[in-house]
């Protein structure tokens, strides 16, 4: 096939995987394969672990909620370079942190640049793909974030168990560097809109290209993102998977170590489940795009729940690793569907700043959760009460997401019956 004839959507969606590898899957999910070792060299307990883990998600709340803002006022491409360097600071002043303090404070910044690259990269691909493809294509995003558990699970337990003491410290150094070189071949390829080579959306039925959307426009218009009520009961989704995922992408290997598998296995596991995980967004956004987007939400709501309450009553390690893999068919597939479906609900001049909005529910998840999971670990010293907590988060998910189907199917229904009664 000649490259030329390739729509240049899906290379900018390739650098957008890149892009979520670097943000969330180095940024962020990495820190459940290092957080083992670095709470150990720093000698950091469970209450302590959880508020520096908790720091990042601070960050990305922070950062998130207003991305929209910077993208609307400069550009997407301008806002993911400057936050991968935001991130790419944060690790080098990780890997030098020399207690609770410092280790709180540079996690904080790795939140900060991964919330706002990561809301303006997604805010990118929505750009690039028609409505009827971006079910798929923020699917694939989420590739990126499989893809940084599968580097850390293998990368991480190595370089420690050859480099004693300090192993930690240099994973956060080499995690930099592969966040600095991909920032450059953003600065090099990324490009913001279709609108800004005169080309269309990927999967487009004949739209017209703005290249001028005014920015006052655009402004005044963002306050109905934040009155739009289907924004904010997607939002609350998101909020009860913010809390309910931190289980198993930040405590599973400290988890799988606590039960007494050795520190090179629970990395691996970690890691198969992360490579099987690139699918999984791929997999859900593409059934929504076909079965309906709240009940495909309702269903992987679901399923993570019976696999959540698995890991709380199984008694043995090949259980353990038959439910990562479980898990990690659904994992990418809830945050896929939610944004897909938000940009259902918003014009495509707001999709950053719903995003940005519907990431201020997703990141008190992760906030809260983390703090909430260590106070439990201290009282009770076993991961059973915690894994019960996020299996009930994915129930309240499951139940509202169905509700809303309902709902809407309902409205749709009445809609329709008044126009033809009024025919």
């Amino acid at each position: 096939m000649n490259i030329k004839t390739v729509h240049r959507g899906w290379l900018i969606l390739l650098l957008s995987v890149l892009t979520g590898l670097a943000c969330l899957g180095l940024g962020r999910f990495s820190y459940g394969a290092i957080l083992p070792f670095m709470k150990a060299g720093l000698e950091l307990n469970y209450i302590e672990t959880g508020w520096v883990t908790s720091s990042i998600f601070l960050g990305y709340v922070l950062c998130a909620f207003t991305a929209g803002y910077f993208v609307n006022k400069f550009s997407a491409k301008k806002v993911i370079i400057v936050f991968l360097w935001v991130i790419f600071l944060g690790m080098i002043a990780t890997s030098l942190s020399t207690g609770f303090i410092s280790a709180y404070l540079s996690s904080f910044f790795i939140g900060i640049g991964s919330g706002g690259a990561n809301v303006a990269s997604m805010g990118v691909v929505s750009s690039w793909f028609s409505p009827r493809k971006r079910g798929m294509a923020l699917g694939i995003l989420n590739a990126g974030n499989g893809l940084g558990i599968v580097f850390s699970g293998v990368a991480v337990p190595m370089i420690v168990t050859s480099s004693i003491g300090s192993g930690w410290r240099i994973s956060w150094v080499l995690l930099a560097i592969l966040v600095l070189a991909i920032s450059i071949l953003n600065i090099f390829f990324l490009k913001s809109h279709p609108s800004d080579i005169g080309d269309l959306p990927v999967g487009h039925s004949n739209e017209s290209i703005n290249k001028n959307a005014s920015p006052k426009l655009i402004t005044s218009s963002l306050h109905s993102v934040y009155k739009n009520p289907m924004v904010w009961i997607i939002g609350i989704c998101y909020f009860f998977w913010g809390f309910s995922y931190i289980m198993f992408t930040t405590f599973l290997v400290d988890f799988l170590i606590d039960f007494g598998i050795s520190s090179l296995l629970a990395g691996r596991i970690f890691a198969i489940a992360g490579f099987i995980s690139i699918i999984s967004g791929f997999l859900w956004g593409s059934i929504s795009d076909r079965l309906g987007r709240l009940t495909s939400l309702s269903l992987v709501f679901f399923l993570q729940m019976l696999f959540l309450l698995g890991f709380s009553f199984s008694g043995n390690s090949s259980d353990l690793m038959a439910l990562a893999i479980l898990y990690s068919i659904t994992l990418w597939g809830t945050p896929a569907i939610i944004l897909a479906s938000t940009a259902e609900f918003v014009n495509q001049t707001q999709v950053s700043s719903a995003i940005g909005f519907l990431t201020l529910f997703f990141g008190i998840g992760q906030l809260v959760g983390p703090i909430i999971i260590g106070y439990i670990l201290n009282l009770t010293s076993s991961y059973a009460h915690a894994f019960v907590l996020s299996a009930f988060s994915c129930l309240l998910g499951s139940l509202i997401s169905l509700i809303l189907h309902h709902y809407l199917k309902k409205a749709k229904l009445h809609t329709a019956q008044h126009i033809k009664s009024g025919a």
